[in-house]
């Protein structure tokens, strides 16, 4: 995806751009999203407790894509010396 996108801007676009705009493009997708889930999965489950371990998983969720993203960019990071 980010491929073609670059393709549109040109190479005049700084790399951090795009990655900035992915990361805001999911922050606010996420913040509009997962509340009302975790409300619902509270109602349903009758539990306060249901949208902390919802928060505890998003947060396990997040930091397991971290590694795996930082683990992927350590092969690319060896070519380049």
């Amino acid at each position: 995806m980010t491929l073609g996108l670059h393709g549109v801007f040109g190479q005049s676009t700084r790399p951090g751009v795009m990655g900035m705009g992915i990361f805001y493009t999911m922050y606010y997708t996420g913040v509009a999203v997962v509340p009302p889930i975790a409300g619902a999965i509270a109602v349903r489950t009758a539990s306060s407790a249901a949208p902390i371990w919802m928060a505890v998983a998003c947060l396990a969720t997040s930091a397991g894509a971290f590694s795996m993203v930082r683990w992927l960019q350590k092969p690319a990071a060896a070519q380049r010396r």
